[in-house]
């Protein structure tokens, strides 16, 4: 980095930057980062929030991945289900079974009301 003196700068301050910016470009570039750090923190609560309405996933591993189904995907109540009907038959989590098929419902509820698509 070079240092040099900003002409639009009333101040006459000089300044470290890689780049020749105004005034105007320096604000916008804090805008900007000020609003990338405000999405990353929506982000995070999200996450918190939906982490803490469903114990397994607060029993995830480390690096352990997961895959995420949302109401405004078409198919993503009838895979629940799927996935219900094959557990039931395979395991004694009958409690999970119940939950899933619950999701389910609740996502046609979600579709009938809002707009549902089939996946990107």
């Amino acid at each position: 980095m070079i240092p040099y003196h900003n002409k639009t700068m009333t101040t006459g301050v000089w300044k470290m930057i890689s780049e020749k910016l105004t005034v105007k470009e320096l604000k916008e570039k804090i805008v900007n980062l000020q609003n990338q750090s405000t999405y990353q923190e929506n982000i995070i609560a999200k996450q918190g929030s939906i982490i803490s309405k469903d114990r397994c996933l607060l029993n995830l591993k480390e690096n352990e991945p997961i895959f995420a189904l949302r109401a405004q995907d078409r198919l993503a109540p009838m895979l629940i289900r799927l996935w219900a009907d094959l557990t039931s038959t395979q395991s004694n989590r009958q409690e999970k079974v119940r939950h899933a098929y619950l999701a389910a419902s609740q996502f046609d509820d979600w579709a009938r009301i809002n707009k549902s698509q089939f996946p990107d």
